[in-house]
């Protein structure tokens, strides 16, 4: 049978990333009880991570900031070790797309919202805080010791976009929540999840709601869902 190819319209510009970037130790102190006057945006974040390839970040504190301690995003083959939050108000480390081999080893804190989310792109509700999308491929994040009002893990896809290849390991969360949450945000707006393979080793999810949950069929379409060790309560 004949197939119809679309042809392509419109156009895109192509960045050199910066390359070999290091952040190694201190504490970064966002004062958001102070600082609350700051735009509705990304000026809420702690620090933005983004465009590089080789970034190394080790060692780092960040506390209180409105949203995201670590806001990451277009980055690749990136290592974050030993980082985390005494408190933030939203998300200690979020990975927005795109994301290729990223990973995380060592995560600590107390966090308002989730711990460690991976986000292909940013819902309707919430585009203001995003300055990139893409697909997420390669990422792994390990050696978690956290408590969350929310999740310990996110991982949030969008119709457009693919994740696949995440790997969690040796996770141990308190959640108010759930141990882990994973698809597609429909309240804001996305309809499906497109997910590859999600690796679940030696995870341990304490809470109201903990466990790992799936919105599968309407909300989220796998390929292959792993679980190596799970204990809950």
């Amino acid at each position: 049978f004949p197939v119809t190819i679309p042809t392509p319209t419109g156009s895109w510009v192509a960045c050199v990333a910066d390359e070999n970037i290091t952040i190694e130790g201190g504490t970064f102190d966002y004062d958001g009880l102070t600082n609350f006057t700051v735009t509705n945006d990304t000026a809420k974040h702690a620090l933005i991570l983004t465009g590089v390839s080789k970034l190394r970040v080790s060692g780092v504190t960040v506390n209180n900031a409105h949203k995201y301690c670590f806001a990451t995003g277009a980055l690749a083959h990136s290592r974050l070790e030993n980082v985390g939050t005494n408190f933030n108000f939203a998300d200690c480390v979020k990975f927005y797309g795109p994301c290729f081999d990223v990973h995380l080893d060592g995560l600590w804190g107390k966090t308002g919202d989730d711990s460690v989310t991976f986000q292909s792109q940013e819902g309707a509700g919430y585009t203001q805080f995003a300055w990139t999308y893409g697909d997420i491929i390669n990422c792994s994040v390990s050696n978690v010791e956290t408590y969350s009002e929310h999740n310990t893990i996110g991982v949030f896809p969008s119709d457009n976009e693919y994740i696949d290849q995440i790997v969690f390991e040796n996770i141990r969360g308190i959640a108010a929540d759930t141990g882990a949450n994973i698809g597609a945000q429909q309240t804001s707006g996305f309809t499906q999840g497109n997910i590859g393979q999600i690796t679940f080793r030696n995870f341990s999810a304490v809470g109201a709601n903990a466990g790992i949950q799936f919105a599968f069929g309407y909300y989220l379409q796998a390929k292959e869902i792993v679980i190596d060790g799970f204990q809950i309560n």
